[in-house]
């Protein structure tokens, strides 16, 4: 006899065995580099979409509305090996164990600290330490720490809280400068020393906005992002992600410049292919 979670199941696995994609066209445009999409809904006709397309080709864009909010991201947190190793898998793809081992010689070449904590905090008797760990770490980072106020580091309680360490504390940077390091060191090294540093720098403040925009009163819409202060984030510059034609989202990811009601210009429409 079957259970009704097995017979949701196998109607599901009926359902994907069936499926047959169909495809769908979509309306966009490109304006001062940025992706708008058309508002309605996508065609399922290449001719409907086509209709639209040649209605607005040579027309000016004209932005319409700009609403957002702004949106405070903390400094990233420091490193327990838990998040070392999925950071470094996700950055590098290297495995768990593999970074542990990369993680463990740094440790023995007294480069960073015990790898094998599951704290991400300080104690508060590191405090003293922490200023001249910076001081050494000026001869290979010093754009990223000449800003900060080492006399006046903000030791909050996302860093430092002694309820939080148990055996020990997280990983951070010795301070020790390395020389001739191998491919995998390298790569640990450096996130661990990029976060400890990212710690201690200011909030990054984003606005994430909306514009709306308009051709031969054709809508569009972008979605995206304003840094309005990078704070931290100008340690971990965005690598360029292979866009995504379709789907939820594929364009909302977007770093917006400033645009401002009324302006028009040029733009680029075209039609795009895809399949549900």
């Amino acid at each position: 006899m079957q259970t009704p979670v097995l017979a949701m199941i196998v109607q599901r696995d009926d359902e994907i065995a069936k499926f047959r994609a169909k495809p769908f066209w979509e309306l966009t445009t490109k304006f001062r580099e940025i992706v708008f999409k058309y508002t309605g809904d996508r065609f399922d006709e290449e001719g409907k979409a086509q209709e639209l397309l040649e209605k607005i080709t040579g027309q000016p864009f004209t932005i319409t509305a700009i609403t957002g909010k702004q949106k405070k991201e903390q400094p990233p947190q420091l490193f327990d090996l838990t998040t070392l190793q999925r950071e470094i898998n996700k950055s590098h793809g290297l495995s768990a164990a593999d970074t542990l081992a990369a993680t463990q010689n740094l440790y023995e070449s007294k480069l960073v600290t015990y790898p094998r904590t599951d704290s991400r905090y300080l104690s508060a008797d590191m405090k003293p330490r922490i200023p001249k760990i910076m001081e050494q770490l000026k001869a290979i980072r010093a754009d990223q720490i000449e800003p900060l106020n080492l006399s006046k580091l903000p030791f909050t309680k996302r860093i430092v809280d002694d309820k939080k360490v148990t055996d020990h504390h997280a990983v951070i940077p010795t301070g020790m400068i390395p020389h001739s390091l191998a491919e995998n060191e390298q790569k640990v090294y450096d996130a661990i020393t990029t976060q400890f540093i990212a710690a201690f720098h200011p909030v990054c403040i984003k606005k994430i906005t909306t514009v709306d925009g308009e051709s031969a009163e054709v809508k569009f819409q972008a979605k995206g992002t304003v840094i309005v202060e990078p704070g931290w984030s100008v340690l971990f510059p965005k690598k360029k992600k292979k866009k995504k034609d379709f789907g939820e989202g594929a364009d909302d990811d977007q770093t917006l410049p400033d645009f401002v009601k009324g302006e028009s210009g040029d733009h680029e429409p075209a039609t795009r292919e895809g399949k549900s």
